[in-house]
């Protein structure tokens, strides 16, 4: 039994953190089917929205300031997508932002402010 205790071993490619546990104790696991997710926490990105009427004002590539109060964080950070959103009520678009925390580590579900220049 020991020399097959190994084998039992999850080990995560990244620093990464579980998001969704799928199996637990006591079940039997499938093949082909995830028992985890995991989050990749070292290239986390920021989802925002922004109002229609402002789009015409930034674009991919630009410098923002980023900021996660939990955690003290702030930042800069660059807009590196600009989605229409699906909703036509809203009238809105989402911003995919990267950003670093070089002295703490950001986690995903964490409220972030993003300061876009001149809006």
């Amino acid at each position: 039994m020991k020399n097959q205790y190994h084998y039992l071993e999850v080990k995560a490619p990244n620093d990464s953190v579980v998001i969704k546990k799928q199996v637990h104790a006591g079940e039997m696991a499938l093949a082909g089917v995830p028992a985890f997710i995991l989050s990749d926490i070292s290239h986390l990105k920021i989802s925002a929205e922004i109002a229609e009427s402002f789009v015409s004002a930034i674009k991919i590539g630009d410098r923002v300031s980023v900021e996660i109060p939990s955690i003290g964080c702030k930042s800069e950070g660059i807009i590196e997508a600009i989605i229409p959103d699906s909703n036509p009520i809203t009238h809105s678009f989402r911003l995919k932002t990267s950003f670093t925390c070089k002295d703490t580590n950001a986690y995903p579900g964490m409220y972030a402010t993003v300061h876009i220049g001149g809006l």
